[in-house]
């Protein structure tokens, strides 16, 4: 099969050679994809295309309307009325266009709104004055599209890989708008394991939907899926998709499979629900991920304040660069309810809506809802790699508001990451795959729900809802100049207790199921006796931190030795008589602190009047004296000599250090950068090294998660440990030299580098041009003439050498 879909989206792709150097790369989409949507359904009909031309004018003669009879002689729903298809079109080569828009014309009308949202008739035109009208449409009717021929399911997995291509050429988001069918296949059979003995009845009929329903294969795979289950049960689909091409293929899919393709709506889901007021059964879902709703947040916002809990936003809204969490509450809006036999889906999302946002932020409350209203059954976590527009890292969602009773207060987590095969060609991003045995697997642990660890490491586990919430606290802690004071005054003490310092103020999560009196003697009163709680903002958060509860600790090896295949080294011996008696260790005396109690967040916004000066980090505003860019106030930031800069997109990719620098002038950069001043005192140049080795692999593990944008907020609560200033001095001062000399030397090696680019290309140039001294020695290299021109060679312009293509 796999053959046969790439053989196939080969032959279709090969048009692309007609519409060279008339079509951009980027059109080519627009034409393939309709031809073969409509060379689909031109097969789909041929068995009875004459049943259907006699029985329309037996009815036409009789004075009846003929659709609801050529709907039945047809076997499908839809018909085609003319006497031509694309094979006869051939016979009049002077009269393609005319004849081809006929045909089209004679299409039933649900087919008609198909080739109307691809707006076929516009490439028709294009196609026409180009002269390639009737090559591209010859070349389509001599494929063999049946259904006999080309499953549905084959012919699923071609509009995809076309769509793949044609969104790499024209640089859109490759995979936006389909899923991996491996990845379909375990979402659907999670979301009826726990129904199969139901959907094995006679008569079943069921209902399935899809918000973001791209070419409809999940739609595609559910039902194909449920057939296995019982040939006799009904799945009634409904889906609605924002991208015109991808809901013209979807009606097609549809109408193919005899679905009412009334229930294919197009339009924004958020903005726009087309299909308000009705529930499902099952939903499946693969939203964009991270993508913001800033165009449609007036409509939003307006049905979250008017409509509350009685629309579909009640329990919260995320911020506005990431909607993700948006589709997880409209289609708990669409669940059926629990008196009515309740419903499940499964949504793919990425890890950013498991943890971003602190208490009493709208993700933070969304969550908060899902759980103690006991929503989530289940969330897996696949491997990186697995989709074709993004390798991060992606977790199904199970949500059901009828869970069995062994699930109910209870979700399961299962860490899936590890299951998967390499694939033999990467598509796009995407580089694994999910085996039939890794689904059944996965599938397996979700069905079991049990806890598992395998070879030490944790596989499934389950927690109690509450299990991840937590009450944040805020403790606050006197002003310094008051703490000793005994007389009560408005510097001293306000209404009986002490004025909070607020540069000393601290939050802590504490959670649900621990008292928070008793955690906050044992946890801050040993460090800060004079901490108090201000009780009056103290908020309730959920967060599901999944790779916490997934990560072993792995013990390091000695502080003195490495490890290399076996053997034992003395850790970095060359350093070993540098003086520096703490490498290798980390002494008691240094302070462990969170990085907000190092760094402080600048917000403030630049002017125009910063002198003139550059940076080598980031955006340069000024460089030579000279203004590369007019700087303005709601545009950038302003940015002073000694001041830190961190790069808070594109982190290094091993995920262990940030991208960032010590500002040595007075600038300005992009408001997209994050800038800190120091609140202690401190060598700079010190902390200049110690962000830079900042662990983001470690927060990672910690639940963090991983994503291409992180917020001052992340690295704020990450501990470190901080030596006293004289030991930062030295530290810094022993960094500068050994670095210095590291960088000489990898300065050295990229010339030599250089040197031996420029030596081959000089071998090459000289032994192909005859340039080489004649008197050089040569010989060895067994070639007679190197050195010299032969006689015999001829001598002519590159234009005589070779042709061009037209079109390059």
């Amino acid at each position: 099969m796999a053959t046969q879909n790439a053989n196939l989206s080969s032959f279709i792709w090969s048009v692309a050679d007609l519409l060279r150097g008339d079509y951009k790369q980027s059109e080519y989409g627009k034409v393939i994809l309709p031809f073969t949507v409509l060379r689909r359904l031109d097969c789909v009909l041929e068995p009875t295309k004459a049943e259907v031309l006699a029985e329309k004018a037996l009815r036409e003669k009789a004075g009846l309307n003929p659709e609801p009879f050529l709907l039945r002689k047809s076997g499908q729903f839809f018909y085609n009325t003319s006497p031509l298809d694309l094979k006869k079109l051939m016979g009049d080569q002077d009269h393609i266009g005319e004849n081809l828009r006929a045909y089209m014309q004679a299409f039933s009308p649900a087919v008609r709104d198909i080739f109307e949202s691809f707006e076929f008739h516009t490439q028709i035109d294009k196609l026409a004055k180009s002269g390639l009208l009737y090559m591209v449409t010859e070349k389509f009717a001599t494929i063999d599209l049946h259904p006999s021929v080309v499953s549905n399911a084959e012919m699923g997995a071609v509009f995809e890989e076309l769509i793949r291509k044609f969104a790499e050429l024209s640089n859109e988001t490759a995979g936006e708008h389909f899923t991996p069918r491996e990845v379909i296949r375990l979402m659907v059979n999670l979301l009826f394991i726990e129904d199969d003995q139901a959907l094995t009845k006679p008569g079943v009929v069921r209902s399935l939907y899809d918000p973001t329903a791209g070419t409809g294969g999940m739609l595609s795979v559910a039902g194909e899926h449920l057939a296995s289950l019982n040939p006799d049960a009904r799945l009634v689909m409904y889906g609605q998709e924002l991208n015109p091409e991808s809901y013209a293929i979807c009606k097609a899919d549809m109408l193919i499979k005899g679905q009412d393709i009334a229930n294919i709506i197009f339009g924004n889901t958020l903005s726009a629900d087309g299909l308000s007021g009705k529930v499902f059964d099952y939903s499946l879902s693969n939203p964009p991920f991270g993508v913001e709703w800033k165009k449609i947040e007036k409509e939003i916002r307006k049905e979250a304040e008017t409509m509350g809990f009685n629309g579909r936003f009640g329990p919260g809204l995320p911020r506005v660069s990431d909607g993700s969490l948006l589709f997880l509450l409209h289609l708990v809006a669409k669940m059926r309810p629990a008196v009515d036999g309740g419903s499940r889906f499964g949504i793919v999302l990425n890890g950013s809506p498991l943890f971003t946002g602190g208490a009493g932020s709208g993700e933070s409350e969304i969550r908060r809802y899902m759980l103690e209203s006991d929503l989530v059954e289940a969330i897996i976590a696949l491997p990186t790699d697995m989709f074709y527009n993004t390798g991060i890292s992606t977790y199904v969602w199970i949500v059901s508001n009828r869970k069995p009773q062994a699930r109910k207060g209870k979700v399961q987590l299962i860490d899936a990451s590890g299951f998967w095969q390499k694939m033999r060609k990467s598509l796009g991003s995407k580089r694994k795959e999910l085996s039939p045995a890794h689904i059944d697997d996965i599938t397996r642990l979700f069905g079991d729900f049990e806890e598992l660890t395998r070879d030490g490491v944790p596989i499934s586990r389950i927690f109690a809802n509450d299990a991840f919430g937590y009450h944040t606290i805020t403790v606050e802690r006197p002003e310094r100049d008051a703490v000793d004071q005994v007389v009560l005054g408005s510097k001293g003490k306000g209404k009986g207790k002490p004025v909070a310092d607020a540069s000393l103020r601290d939050t802590e999560n504490v959670p649900l199921s621990e008292d928070i009196a008793a955690y906050f003697k044992r946890e801050v009163l040993p460090h800060a006796p004079d901490a108090w709680i201000d009780t009056d903002k103290t908020k309730v958060g959920y967060e599901i931190p999944f790779n916490r509860h997934f990560y072993v600790f792995k013990p390091p090896h000695s502080d003195h030795d490495q490890r290399v295949d076996g053997m034992s080294f003395p850790r970095y011996p060359e350093y070993k008589d540098s003086g520096v008696e703490w490498l290798g260790g980390v002494p008691r005396h240094w302070e462990s602190v969170r990085y907000k109690n190092v760094f402080d967040e600048k917000t403030s916004i630049a002017g125009t009047s910063l002198p003139p000066g550059s940076i080598s980090f980031g955006r340069v505003i000024f460089k030579d004296d000279e203004f590369l860019h007019e700087p303005t106030k709601a545009s950038y930031q302003e940015v002073l000599s000694g001041e830190f800069l961190i790069n808070p997109i594109n982190l290094n990719y091993d995920l262990k250090s940030l991208r960032t620098a010590l500002s040595e002038i007075d600038t300005c950069v992009s408001p997209a950068y994050i800038v800190l001043q120091t609140k202690v005192p401190s060598d700079k140049n010190y902390l200049k090294y110690q962000l830079h080795v900042f662990d983001l692999f470690h927060m990672k593990t910690l639940g963090a998660g991983v994503r291409q944008t992180i917020t001052f907020g992340d690295i704020g609560v990450c501990f470190t440990c901080i030596p006293p200033l004289p030991e930062q001095t030295q530290i810094a001062a022993f960094l500068d030299s050994e670095t210095a000399k590291i960088d000489t030397l990898v300065a050295e090696q990229r010339r030599l580098m250089e040197l031996l680019k420029e030596k081959r290309q000089a071998v090459i140039s000289h032994a192909v041009t005859r340039g080489l001294n004649p008197d050089a020695p040569m010989k060895p290299s067994g070639i007679e003439w190197l050195g010299d021109m032969p006689e015999h060679w001829e001598v002519m312009v590159i234009k005589r050498f070779s042709t061009l293509h037209r079109g390059h």
